[in-house]
């Protein structure tokens, strides 16, 4: 028998929307990118991120950051989901990398509730074993409570050298979490194999799960000015926050900002069917295939091909 998942008021989201999926040109580009694309379905890869997370998080807790550039396509497809989730979008004013994206929002939450309970999710992802993801996610939620960050480690399928990887340890005080060894840049192959045979090693799948005021805490502490600027900005109108204001953030990731200086960083690793649209290849292993290993999407004739992505759109 399945789990029941319930909301929960103390958990919030941050939804990363705002990449340009540059990897799947020219089907995703700037103006049009893979997030808001639905790629063999009803909903785009961001509407089923929030469909997703609608069932352990309520819609006004569901906040969704992007660009200028794509703000009112965001404001749009969230909207058609649920109305409130309209008022929680916000847009960067010029990229400045992950960490100012995160911090800001979080910001903005530890105003209204800072012990909530602050998942990070990427909006380009699929997830086809959603069960999986819940669990691991209430997993990481109770390691996020022993002041901690938890991160969601993906079960290697293959020796993939498009990810990053966690080098988990020993076990942790919370059952089926893992203390975080160290991050991994990506490998060559033979590297990717012995991580597959060592078992220890899982992709880096960019998910994570905090306390919000633990954040701030640490945020302060490794990056001081971005924690100064955060603050600064959620004390603003996000409508009125302009690129000289913006650009004042230094350029970083979560990866290389925050998590590479902590101590105490948890992995739970999951197997959830999980796979990064990050290019046509990965495009390829998503979709179904026919008798003859063809990835086909619209009205394409195929003639004597195999083992081809074939892709056609009305003009």
């Amino acid at each position: 028998m399945k789990n029941e998942f319930k909301t929960d008021s103390s958990r919030y989201a941050i939804i990363l929307a705002g990449g340009s999926g540059t990897r799947l040109w020219p089907l995703s580009r700037l103006s049009r990118p893979k997030q808001l694309l639905k790629l063999g379905g009803e909903f785009s890869l961001l509407q089923n991120t929030v469909k997703r997370l609608r069932k352990l998080i309520p819609d006004e807790n569901i906040y969704i950051i992007t660009n200028e550039d794509q703000r009112y396509e965001v404001i749009g497809q969230v909207y058609n989901i649920a109305a409130c989730l309209a008022d929680n979008v916000y847009a960067e004013p010029v990229g400045r990398n992950t960490l100012p994206a995160i911090s800001w929002l979080t910001a903005e939450i530890t105003k209204k509730s800072p012990k909530a309970v602050v998942g990070v999710f990427p909006s380009d992802q699929v997830i086809q074993k959603e069960e999986n993801f819940y669990q691991a996610i209430l997993k990481a939620e109770q390691g996020a409570l022993t002041n901690n960050i938890s991160l969601l480690g993906i079960i290697p399928t293959s020796p993939s050298t498009s990810y990053g990887y966690i080098h988990a340890a020993d076990k942790s005080e919370v059952e089926d979490v893992l203390n975080v060894n160290k991050f991994v840049e990506k490998p060559d192959v033979e590297t990717a194999k012995s991580y597959l045979e060592q078992g220890n090693y899982f992709w880096n799948g960019g998910i994570f799960v905090f306390v919000a005021d633990f954040f701030m805490e640490v945020l302060k502490k490794y990056q001081p000015e971005t924690f100064d600027l955060s603050v600064e900005l959620s004390q603003m109108n996000s409508d009125l926050v302009t690129k000289e204001f913006y650009n004042q953030f230094p350029s970083l990731s979560i990866d290389y900002g925050l998590m590479e200086e902590l101590q105490r960083l948890l992995v739970v690793p999951v197997d959830m069917g999980w796979t990064d649209l990050g290019g046509w290849d990965s495009m390829y292993h998503y979709m179904p295939k026919d008798s003859n290993d063809n990835a086909v999407s619209g009205d394409v004739l195929s003639l004597e091909s195999q083992k081809n992505l074939l892709w056609s759109e009305d003009s």
